[in-house]
């Protein structure tokens, strides 16, 4: 019971800092699940170039499409896990995914 409290609590705090960092342009699946979120983003496709962008910088995140039985659909969606993180890692985890979305973002939009 002491290790789904802790899961619990690392859940609540990546949600917290998710829905921080990227506010009303996010929507979250998964509350149920024990390790791991599907994050869905507004206006973000996770080309092959951004996931590599991201990893760069330290962060692990899986492109939902590659575990899809339909293909095509889900390209703005990603899977985090959250159950070997520290609150300070996930904190650092979720500063350094949006630093890199809103690079991309910004210079999507000029």
């Amino acid at each position: 019971m002491k290790m789904k409290k802790i899961y619990k609590n690392r859940r609540d705090f990546l949600i917290q800092q998710l829905k921080s960092a990227f506010s009303n342009t996010i929507n979250i699946f998964g509350y149920s699940t024990v390790l791991h979120l599907i994050v869905e983003f507004n206006q973000v496709q996770f080309t092959k170039e951004l996931l590599e962008k991201i990893q760069q910088l330290g962060v692990k995140v899986y492109p939902v499409e590659d575990h899809a039985i339909e293909k095509g659909k889900h390209y703005n969606r990603i899977i985090i896990g959250y159950g070997h993180l520290t609150t300070a890692e996930i904190k650092e985890g979720v500063s350094r995914l949006q630093r890199v979305i809103l690079r991309i973002y910004i210079l999507v939009s000029k």
